[in-house]
């Protein structure tokens, strides 16, 4: 217990040496060193982004040959003491944060997902929104990590929707920076949604009937392969995490009450199409 308390303060202490003040055209913006900013997930799930993030930064993607001599892609994760954990936040239709448990790994994570990786430790290239790295890749990925398709199992209906998913996503682009203290949801964004103008109100259930019952320990914010892993929401208030009690199973606070803009979203994205439509089969 004393060592997990000795890391958080290092943690915290190293997050907030670095929480500086920069000039983005002419606007002060503090950033946030241990979060990502990405813009342009219009139409992708918190699942679709985890993969995104899991594919270019916890995984090594290999071309081989199959038993009769034919090419297939493997998708090798690196071991659980060097995967880089992380967690989503929703900040409206279009951008989420991707927050991880140090400055460093979200150094390292932001490089990875980049284009063109940042030269050097100095924040002037983090903060300027750049160019991530293919999207496409992760539809085979995300179809490799769902276990009925991996099994052969996978219905005429999800093969239909799969292809529909293919000719939505394959022209995504995502954007990329590091992300700032006033990237966060604004208070009524539903009357700012786009989702809401098309779709209009989405019906809700409590986040109390939802939740599974616990075991007693204490949630991991930051979700990992299989098993927990230590972390705190650093710097930020519990209601800017728009999906905190469902991405970690958190405890019972205000901001659970709240009627959350884009909750829906994990599960509804339309009558015809599911916004947490693709299960990972080694989830966070």
């Amino acid at each position: 217990m004393t060592k997990t308390l000795e890391i958080e303060k290092e943690r915290e202490a190293q997050i907030n040496e670095q929480t500086i003040e920069v000039d983005i055209d002419g606007l002060t913006e503090v950033v946030r060193p241990e979060a990502i900013h990405i813009r342009g997930v219009d139409s992708l799930s918190t699942e679709d982004i985890k993969g995104f993030i899991d594919y270019y930064v916890n995984f090594e993607v290999k071309q081989e040959q199959d038993a009769e001599g034919e090419p297939k892609t493997v998708y090798e994760p690196f071991p659980i003491d060097d995967q880089i954990t992380f967690r989503i936040q929703w900040i409206n239709d279009t951008s989420v944060n991707v927050v991880f448990e140090t400055p460093e790994f979200c150094r390292k994570a932001l490089n990875q997902i980049l284009v063109n990786p940042i030269e050097g430790d100095g924040l002037e290239g983090a903060t300027q929104e750049s160019q991530a790295k293919s999207y496409t890749p992760i539809l085979a990925f995300r179809k490799h990590q769902n276990l009925l398709s991996r099994l052969g199992l996978e219905d005429t209906k999800d093969e239909e929707q799969s292809q529909q998913m293919e000719e939505d996503e394959s022209s995504i682009e995502l954007k990329i920076r590091q992300a700032f203290q006033s990237d966060k949801k604004v208070k009524n964004a539903r009357e700012y949604s786009r989702y809401y103008l098309i779709h209009g109100e989405p019906e809700r259930r409590s986040h109390r009937s939802e939740r599974p019952e616990r075991s007693g320990r204490r949630p991991d914010r930051y979700k990992s392969r299989g098993r927990n892993r230590g972390g705190r929401n650093h710097n930020e208030e519990e209601e800017e995490d728009l999906f905190a009690h469902k991405l970690a199973g958190g405890s019972n606070t205000a901001a659970d009450e709240e009627e959350d803009l884009f909750a829906h979203k994990l599960r509804d994205r339309s009558p015809q199409r599911n916004r947490s439509r693709s299960p990972m089969a080694l989830d966070r």
